[in-house]
């Protein structure tokens, strides 16, 4: 019979890995959703033994994956999506992959802004601050919109400060189903604007250089 601290002890690890996988499916749909937009597709997340020759455990390299079921309502096929780095447990891969989806996420949010910045910036003066939200739309409260405003000659935001009430909005995206489809709209549409402001730049150049 094992130790009652051992049992404790496992049965903590497994309450840990289930929030995280949880953690891990929230986020997994904000990247993967707009590529797999229908509750038909099942996300997952799955953890891996690698044994190489004849290692047993502890010795073992565990991984923790995103894999998707690729053919709607079914089982039979999947795709993986994201793997965390290697570790010494299962707890610990949970934890590598949700911080590896952390990051993910925080990459996309920082391009629509990056993009924001560079395509509105010259309008606006120094220390104006864009944002990104999304709201309900008037017309049909189940669909999302995305918008990107903007605080013109304001300073950046600090923790427990009342910001500004002058904002407003300079883009939008379609109306969306999810929230997610809501921001991969307005990131294609502020993709299309910055290849025609890099287009501008490359005509001012060559005509800089005759």
């Amino acid at each position: 019979m094992a130790p009652a601290s051992s049992t404790t002890s496992l049965l903590d690890s497994l309450k840990a890995i289930e929030i995280l996988k949880g953690l891990v499916l929230d986020h997994a749909r904000a990247i993967y959703g707009h590529s797999y937009p229908t509750s038909h597709h099942t996300f997952s997340v799955i953890t891996c033994v690698m044994e190489w020759g004849t290692m047993q455990a502890p010795d073992d390299n565990y991984f923790a994956e995103v894999i998707v079921y690729t053919t709607p309502d079914s089982l039979v096929e999947w795709k993986l999506l994201l793997t965390g780095e290697e570790s010494e447990s299962d707890l610990e891969a949970m934890k590598s992959l949700y911080h590896t989806v952390q990051q993910q996420v925080g990459k996309i949010s920082g391009e629509r802004k990056a993009h924001v910045r560079a395509i509105h910036g010259p309008i606006y003066s120094r220390g104006t601050v864009f944002d990104v939200v999304t709201g309900w739309d008037n017309v049909c409260c189940s669909r999302f919109i995305c918008y990107v405003i903007v605080y013109p000659e304001t300073k950046p935001f600090k923790a427990g400060e009342v910001v500004s009430a002058d904002w407003s909005p300079i883009m939008a995206s379609d109306r969306a189903d999810t929230v997610n489809q809501a921001y991969q709209d307005i990131l294609n549409k502020l993709r299309i604007e910055m290849q025609k402001v890099m287009g501008l730049v490359e005509t001012y150049k060559k005509k800089a250089e005759e």
